[in-house]
């Protein structure tokens, strides 16, 4: 364990995070020309760490394990012995008192109207989350278990349940803000178990998918690949510091929006980018996609209405400087931290 690792405690203050919400409002700056388009894995060492699956990912989960489109199959599934549900109550799912494991509920402790949405299958086993938000402070039944923010214990969470309980946290917030059509303002219902709304006016009939922010989230090398920024957002704890980030306007490419952020920031010019990971960061509804860029220059123009400050770090500082009295790393679920550890794990490239 690193020691800006956070220990084990129920606690905000243990997450060591990134900023959950990547950037404000993006604003208008020329864009210089991104001379490598193309993206492409990261090689070397990031490209060994990069076969570990991203937190939040859930590996091993079948959206598709069953016909979505019968609900016989999907009642039978529901009304099963080995059906898991998990309960969402205010964005809270339920979880033992350490944070270890997530809790599920029998089908009939559940009331008619609590919202369902089938999540998938995994090794045979059918998993659903109801949204009980209706329901004042449900009981627990004696269990040592509680309704918290999957966001506070990520981090301590086998790779699945974290993922499995951020994914239905997201869906089922998309259908509580969701309920009526945003095209002509008629009531919509779920369908495909869960999946999707259609407005029920039958002129209408428009189809709705679950909100996703794309963002960009890149970590900027000097031209000799030896240097990357490090920088303090506002919003973050105390002594974070973490890559630069930033939502996708409309119109962008991904390479576009990375040059724009970086210029916007810190007042660098990119020169090259390559394409890394991606992450699904359900507590923002945003798809963080990261990529590795090299700046052609050198001198920094912090932009403090964004960023308290930014500056350059080698590898070696940082490995020297992480978790000290002012400096740790994001949390390590994020794919903040995998980027920062992928590239003090690879050798330095230059532009």
């Amino acid at each position: 364990m690193n020691n800006d690792d956070p220990q084990k405690t129920l606690s905000p203050a243990h997450l060591d995070r990134d900023d959950p919400s990547p950037s404000a409002v993006p604003r208008r700056t020329e864009i210089r020309d991104v001379d490598d388009q193309t993206p492409r894995a990261f090689t070397g060492s990031a490209q060994r760490l990069s076969d570990r699956p991203l937190p939040y990912t859930f590996d091993g989960l079948d959206r598709d394990g069953l016909d979505r489109s019968d609900p016989a199959a999907i009642a039978a599934a529901l009304n099963s012995p080995e059906a898991e549900i998990l309960p969402i109550w205010r964005r809270r799912v339920l979880m033992s008192d350490d944070g270890d494991t997530l809790h599920s509920w029998p089908r009939d402790r559940l009331n008619e109207g609590d919202p369902l949405v089938f999540l998938g299958l995994r090794d045979g086993t059918p998993y659903f989350a109801a949204d009980i938000s209706a329901h004042e402070n449900p009981e627990t039944e004696g269990t040592r278990a509680q309704f918290i923010d999957p966001w506070m214990v990520g981090p301590n969470l086998d790779p699945f349940l974290a993922g499995v309980g951020a994914y239905a946290r997201h869906l089922l917030a998309w259908h509580r803000s969701s309920r009526f059509c945003g095209r002509c303002g008629s009531p919509t219902e779920a369908t495909s178990a869960g999946l999707e709304r259609r407005c029920t006016n039958p002129d209408c009939g428009e189809v709705h998918f679950p909100r996703i922010n794309p963002a960009t989230i890149m970590l900027v090398q000097d031209p000799s690949g030896e240097r990357c920024v490090m920088a303090r957002n506002h919003n973050f704890p105390p002594t974070i510091h973490s890559i630069l980030a930033g939502y996708i306007d409309a119109g962008e490419t991904l390479e576009q929006t990375v040059a724009r952020e970086v210029a916007e920031e810190v007042g660098l010019r990119i020169g090259r980018v390559r394409y890394a990971a991606s992450q699904p960061w359900a507590f923002s509804n945003s798809l963080m996609i990261g990529f590795f860029a090299w700046s052609e220059t050198e001198a920094l123009q912090v932009n403090t209405e964004e960023l308290e400050r930014a500056d350059w770090y080698s590898r070696d500082q940082i490995d020297a400087h992480r978790g000290s009295d002012s400096f740790r790393l994001p949390r390590r679920d994020s794919i903040a931290r995998f980027m920062i550890e992928s590239w003090m794990a690879s050798d330095p490239e230059p532009l």
